[in-house]
């Protein structure tokens, strides 16, 4: 499939849009009916604030997110033995 780029948008921050983030995300990793991918992965919930480390950009196509990436940077605690 061509993209087509006039019926394309980026758009930096799909926090705004949770819902849609979560059905792709949903969908695309088979999640089994009446359980989420954030079930899972809740660091990367929009919703809660600890995801707020997270930077999340999605691809509209004709209104609906079609596509999504995630990147998250934190600090690691580490047990010193």
């Amino acid at each position: 499939m061509e993209l087509n780029h006039s019926q394309s948008e980026l758009l930096h921050d799909i926090r705004e849009r949770p819902d849609e983030l979560r059905n792709l995300l949903d969908q695309s990793f088979n999640v089994p009916r009446g359980h989420h991918y954030f079930d899972d992965f809740p660091v990367w919930n929009p919703r809660f604030k600890e995801s707020s480390g997270a930077d999340l950009v999605g691809v509209f196509m004709k209104g609906h997110l079609a596509a999504c990436a995630g990147l998250r940077v934190c600090d690691v605690a580490t047990l010193n033995k």
